[in-house]
């Protein structure tokens, strides 16, 4: 194991102080001036200032020199020996060279901003922050500005501001403002990085709670800060006149990463990421770090290895940094303990708590006071006051919905930097707020458990609203809904409100089952809702009320909640909060109180409710069906005894029945209603079971989104129930358009088709005529330009020879993966009828398996019997794999697939290989694997990215070019329309092996031969047309 391994023998360098390194540091410091003069910096690009240096550097300082503390030899070292140099390996040559900050290329012309007021106002601390710059070999300088230029060319100067230090009050830290000028298209610095291309690890809240969730007793922590830590990292020459220094006309580069640019978190970052996996590796424990901070976790143990570091100590995490040159500050260190401080919060590992510091709540107490004393408040103010509160709302989650209201009142200030001093009274709301916060600060309980949470309860909880019907819930195979009142929309209250309701009242129904000391997992298709509890607040005041409500309900319960979102065609709540019935599922007999705020706007409902739609799931005829059509009317509420409810039945029209005169189809029967069958014998609900397991899924599952969607649509505009099901032709119309200027046309069509679908299976007449077809027409015209797809890529054989060429034939993987790629290409497969999603479950129904391939005797071919096929899903199909020419010969790379994956079960998928690195032996190719493999290595060839269908499109363009008739290449791929077309690219080289240069003296012979051939060609349609005696080919094309 790694941190057995003895410490490398590696140069050495102290690890704890910054000072006094280099031949570097020396010069610098020697020229250095004590003290610029002061005079008024030049705002103007280019312009001449006054040189007041009373000398010159000497002209044998190399500004482009790169002196880190940090000692790259001992870096690649170290890498190397754990391991981590291809994860790592840039650090080394970053150190040796300099670090790319990001920039989008070099200073075109010298441009020297004024200095921020902030550093104006404290000249002093300027000054002394260039004097120890100097000192310690990180600025060369001073230069005038034509010395500069003459040595680095044109540069750049940030202002220069000074910012109070948190941690040392007095202090202050000296940053460059890379970002200005603030203004659209600016030339800054920082708007030409993107801080994306830095990223980093960082230890948050979260990852410490996790860590210590399973930790023995006896646990301790210790803490270190990295001493100047963005300083330790030099930047690349290059980069150096992005980062120039100006002050009193005297000009200073600055070679190491300056506070203030967009990149230099990740660039540290990094370099901190390698060290915090070095310690790992060299069994320091677990290793967290925020930026310069680290925490180390360590485990007491009784059998330590000899090689290892001594345990709970920093000496030894201090002797490890020296051999890299990496400085801790000392004064920051807080030794081994059960309690220790990261992030700003004490951490208790034995009683698993977190609380605020005494210093750090007394602190933001004084921000809270002055605040609420002032009659008029910053934006500033606010900002810092409410990053405090959200920052505390950590180790105090209660807490998270009692910032909304001061959040949206700093949202209400004037962002504009030009107003950045306006002053607002602030808003009642906000300040009730800040009280609530004072309240909980001034008590003792100012902190939260951290303890592992409960077990997961084994419930299948989801909610819904809709604003047509009202609310509803499922957990497991029961439900609840209840209807909205009138006037509930107001004040605020939205469908974000509803969801939210339905949120509490799904609480409220698994605490009502007896759930207690649990987790749970609450479904919900409304992103908002989902989003704003995650984050535990929400700007709807209502709805915060409601989370406020909800917490406070699930602590009493020891329950702990997570809402996770779900797709609307998904949720088995969608169904009872429109009134459709919810299929096979049970109405719960447990009554859920209504909470009283919510009284006068939601009552609950029992009784039927509409006919469900495209459901997955089996009805469940043990219990009563209602009498009437698909639409039946809703029950009362159960607050009977309120007058306001008493009064109406609030029943939905019954649409009529189908005309009984009108023409009976051949597949499907008229009316499928309990009433309207002459015949009570028939099992009707049986019936259209039968007819919806005749859709192909992926095709059911369209069809319900469609129908969700065209529901909604009636929700949303109104239209009356008698217009919904049976729809009448003005209602599909308006449902089409609703669709224009959104969607393809092919939509459109498909909409068309799963409403009608719908209908012939319920057996309702169908009211569309020539006029959805030219509605479908315009919507064709109108589609945006977003929604017409371009052709997908076909693959080529030059793609597969280099395909060939970079994968290992003898990696059992990589030898299933181009068996795969091959037999796709050449067998125009689609690729979901080889892969599946699971690389541990082979399911035979669904693809080949190894037994499925057949060697055909005639030519060594190979036959590969597919279980199911996108349009035969019972029967399957076969496709064929002959024989091509060297190196792309599929049965080739099959062969070779099979001799390095020895050993597997016939009954085994068909690419399945060998994965000894695992503890199951065999792993399954999957769709998912396949494509980012062989993406990742056509990507870095420079080809487009390729989708599964790429493999059909190109043999069947491929056959196609070579000459092959297309009626043999529609034969093979398994076409039996006209969708063959769409998978033709390269129309031109197709064209040139049937259509030029013709022999048109002959052409009525070769029009009676090309006859006689397509009479004698087997048919796709009679499978027996197809029969093969035993051990020759099933199929023969020539």
């Amino acid at each position: 194991m790694a941190h057995n391994q003895s410490l490398p023998v590696l140069p050495t360098r102290t690890g704890f102080s910054t000072a006094n390194r280099s031949v570097t540091i020396t010069i610098a410091r020697n020229v250095a001036p004590t003290r610029p003069v002061a005079v008024a910096p030049t705002s103007a690009p280019s312009a001449e200032v006054l040189n007041t240096v009373p000398f010159r550097a000497p002209n044998s300082l190399d500004v482009r020199k790169v002196a880190p503390n940090l000692i790259p030899d001992a870096w690649e070292t170290m890498l190397c020996n754990l391991g981590l140099n291809d994860r790592f390996g840039d650090i080394p040559s970053g150190l040796r060279k300099g670090f790319r900050i990001g920039a989008a290329g070099p200073v075109q012309c010298t441009i020297i901003h004024p200095n921020h007021k902030s550093a104006l106002d404290r000249p002093n601390v300027i000054n002394d922050h260039i004097e120890s710059e100097l000192e310690a070999g990180r600025y060369f300088g001073p230069f005038s500005k034509d010395e500069l230029e003459h040595r680095i060319g044109p540069f750049h100067t940030a202002p220069l501001g000074a910012v109070d230090k948190p941690s040392a009050p007095g202090k202050f830290r000296i940053v460059q403002d890379f970002s200005f000028p603030k203004i659209p298209d600016s030339s800054s610095l920082n708007s030409q990085i993107n801080s994306d291309d830095f990223p980093c690890e960082w230890g948050f809240f979260h990852d410490v709670v996790s860590a210590l969730h399973n930790l023995p007793p006896g646990t301790m922590a210790a803490t270190c800060d990295v001493d100047s830590a963005f300083r330790q990292i030099p930047i690349h020459p290059d980069d150096r006149p992005h980062t120039v220094v100006g002050w009193n006309n005297l000009y200073y580069v600055d070679a190491f990463l300056p506070f203030g640019v967009a990149s230099a978190n990740g660039i540290f970052g990094r370099t901190g990421d390698a060290m915090a996996h070095i310690y790992s590796l060299r069994g320091f424990g677990i290793i967290l770090k925020w930026v310069d901070d680290f925490l180390f976790i360590q485990v007491p143990t009784h059998h330590r290895d000899p090689l290892a570091p001594p345990h709970f100590s920093l000496d030894a995490i201090y002797a490890l940094a020296n051999l890299l040159g990496w400085p801790w500050k000392l004064s920051k260190s807080a030794p081994f303990a059960n309690i220790f401080v990261y992030l700003g919060f004490e951490w208790d590992i034995a009683q698993r708590w977190v609380r605020l510091p005494v210093a750090k709540r007394d602190k933001y107490l004084r921000r809270i006071q002055d605040w609420l004393d002032a009659a008029a408040v910053s934006l500033t103010d606010t900002q810092k006051l409410s990053g405090t509160l959200i920052h505390c709302s950590l180790a105090l989650p209660s807490g998270r919905p009692h910032v909304a209201s001061l959040i949206a009142f700093e949202a209400s200030f004037p962002h504009e930097h030009s107003q950045r001093f306006v002053t607002k009274r602030p808003s009642a709301s906000a300040i009730a707020n800040v009280h609530w916060w004072r309240s909980i600060l001034i008590s003792n309980s100012c902190g939260s458990s951290i303890a592992k949470p409960p077990p997961l309860a084994p419930l299948q909880i989801s909610s819904d609203a809709s604003t047509s019907f009202g609310l509803g819930v499922v957990i497991d195979n029961h439900w609840w809904a209840w209807r909205l009142l009138g006037g509930w929309k107001s004040e605020g209250r939205d469908i974000g409100w509803a969801e939210a309701v339905a949120l509490e009242l799904a609480i409220d129904a698994v605490i009502s089952l007896g759930v207690n000391n649990a987790s749970i997992t609450c479904h919900c298709d409304n992103q908002g809702v989902v989003y704003a509890w995650a984050v535990g607040r929400s700007r709807n005041t209502h709805q915060n009320a409601i989370f406020i409500a909800i917490m406070e309900k699930a602590a009493a319960a020891g329950i702990s909640v997570k809402v996770q979102y779900i797709p609307s065609a998904d949720n088995p709540a969608d169904a009872p909060s429109r009134g459709v019935s919810p299929g096979s599922l049970l109405r719960s007999p447990i009554h859920i109180p209504i909470p009283r705020a919510h009284a006068p706007f939601i009552a609950s409902f029992v009784g039927g409710l509409v006919q469900n739609l495209y459901t997955n799931n089996r009805i469940d005829r043990s219990r009563p069906t209602h009498s009437k059509a698909c639409i039946t009317s809703l029950a009362l509420p159960l607050s009977h005894s309120d007058p306001q409810y008493s009064h109406s039945l609030l029943s939905l029209p019954t649409p009529q029945a189908p005309n009984d005169t009108a023409p009976p189809t051949s597949l499907f029967p008229r009316v499928l209603t309990v009433d309207a069958s002459p015949l009570p014998n028939i099992d009707q609900l049986k019936i259209i079971e039968i007819m919806q397991d005749g859709l192909a899924k992926g095709t059911k599952g369209n069809y319900s989104s469609v129908i969700n969607a065209y529901i909604k649509f009636c929700d949303e505009t109104s239209i009356p129930l008698d217009h919904r099901f049976p729809a009448s032709e003005i209602s599909l119309c308006g449902f089409l358009a609703s669709l224009n200027k959104l969607v393809a046309g092919s939509t459109a069509s498909t909409a068309v088709t799963a409403l009608k679908r719908w209908h012939e299976i319920h057996g309702l007449p169908w009211n569309g005529s020539e006029r959805l077809h030219l509605m479908v027409k315009g919507i064709t015209n109108n589609a945006p330009s977003a929604s017409k797809r371009t052709k997908r890529v076909a693959v080529t054989t030059k793609m597969l020879q280099d395909l060939d060429d970079a994968l290992d034939h003898d990696n059992p993987k990589d030898a299933a993966i181009l068996a795969c790629a091959k037999c796709s290409f050449f067998g125009q497969a689609r690729l979901g009828e080889f892969l599946g999603t699971s690389r541990l479950k082979h399911n035979a129904r669904s693809h080949p398996s190894r037994k499925s391939i057949i060697i055909l005797l005639d030519n060594n071919s190979r036959e590969i019997i597919l279980p199911k096929t996108k349009t035969d899903q019972a029967n399957g199909q076969s496709l064929l794999i002959t024989r091509q020419q060297d190196p792309l010969d599929p049965v080739k790379a099959l062969e070779n697939h099979f001799r390095i994956n020895h050993g597997i079960d016939d009954n085994d998928h068909l690419f399945a290989f060998r994965n000894p690195n695992s503890m199951n032996a065999r792993h399954s190719l999957t769709h998912e694997d396949f494509m980012k493999r062989v993406n990742d290595i056509w990507g870095n060839m420079g080809y487009p990215r390729i989708t599964g269908h790429s493999f059909r499109i190109g043999g069947t363009t491929t056959f196609l070019r070579s000459g092959v008739p297309p009626e043999v290449v529609k034969e093979l791929g398994r076409w039996s329309s006209d969708a063959f077309f769409e998978y033709w690219r390269d129309l031109p080289s197709i064209a040139k092996h049937h259509v030029q240069l013709l022999d048109l003296n002959s052409n009525s012979t070769r029009s009676h031969d090309l006859g006689q051939a397509r009479r004698s060609r087997p048919s796709v349609a009679y499978p027996a047309a197809r029969s093969r005696p035993q051990g020759r080919p099933a199929f023969h094309p020539y």
